[in-house]
């Protein structure tokens, strides 16, 4: 198995928020030249809803529910995607060919326990999207999937690998895209008033940031538990307020704003290493996470009003 590099934006499009298909889909709709970056305006999770889902709920990270990559903003970009299910790859073949023909992929889902690349190969089954790139005359097929460092690069495998990643997955499905280009012009109306409108709702109660050692505290999860959690939970933070920063530059905003957003992102990502160091040592820096967790919020807080303001 030979493992090269695929070209995209690594820092940006990466896996601490987007799940693994929606990593996929933006990374090969922006090849298309569809302006993807303007989904960014709601990647804007509020910490008490990760909190919930990812402590509370105890979800994997990928599972994380938000408005993000809504159907209603995939289409002021002209873009949908609709699911093709079979019982074997081979009744699947003819469309992965036609989208691969359109639009130089297809989107394939599928049980990671069966690619050698995966960290779970042949140990664990998990769900996973992989993106078709060409079949090749010998039988083997290039495709794009993250390494063990979550990095997109392109692999190549004998289709009875394929049958197997489709066959063992319980829905045993495809993504497909459709894509009519808008003109910009409706884009860039659109979705500042879609942005306006979600920061309209935004509830920012800042009582996850204020209440860690309470979390830390708690008698009812062990130690291991919580650190994988809140791990998850600033990974999650730190990968949305990046994605977010990337809308604001494209509409102009403060620079001071901008910055801001760019700063919480920052130190959300030092507060994921400081988890990963938790999980490592079983011991955590209480009062160095209390404190730059309630900085974040005074962060968050700052954002916001300034976001708020009339322009």
């Amino acid at each position: 198995m030979k493992e090269q590099p695929f070209p995209y934006d690594v820092q940006l499009y990466d896996r601490r928020f987007l799940n693994c298909f929606q990593r996929h889909a933006v990374v090969f709709m922006k090849r298309l030249g569809i302006e993807v970056d303007w989904l960014f305006h709601n990647a804007l999770p509020a910490a008490n809803d990760i909190f919930q889902q990812m402590v509370v709920q105890n979800k994997a990270k990928y599972a994380l529910q938000s408005s993000y990559f809504s159907e209603d903003d995939l289409a002021l970009l002209g873009v949908r995607f609709y699911e093709r299910q079979a019982e074997h790859l081979d009744d699947l073949l003819e469309i992965i060919h036609q989208q691969i023909q359109a639009n130089g992929c297809a989107f394939l889902s599928g049980d990671v326990y069966y690619f050698a690349h995966c960290p779970e190969y042949r140990s664990a089954h998990a769900q996973h999207v992989v993106v078709l790139r060409q079949a090749n005359a010998d039988g083997t097929w290039d495709i794009v999937d993250d390494n063990a460092a979550s990095v997109l690069c392109e692999y190549r495998y004998p289709q009875q690998v394929l049958e197997q990643f489709f066959q063992n997955e319980g829905a045993r499905r495809m993504f497909c895209l459709e894509w009519t280009p808008t003109p910009i012009s409706a884009v860039e109306t659109s979705f500042p008033q879609r942005h306006q409108a979600f920061l309209n709702d935004f509830n920012n109660d800042p009582w996850f940031y204020y209440n860690l050692e309470h979390l830390l505290d708690n008698p009812l999860a062990c130690d291991a538990t919580k650190f994988r959690a809140l791990h998850d939970v600033f990974t999650l933070l730190a990968g949305s307020r990046d994605c977010f920063s990337r809308y604001l530059s494209m509409t102009g905003a403060p620079e001071a704003t901008q910055e801001r957003v760019a700063l919480f992102a920052k130190e959300a990502g030092v507060l994921k290493g400081l988890m990963v160091m938790a999980q490592i040592t079983g011991k955590v820096r209480r009062r160095d996470l209390i404190e730059r967790c309630a900085a974040l919020a005074e962060l968050e807080t700052q954002y916001l009003y300034d976001l708020r303001l009339p322009h």
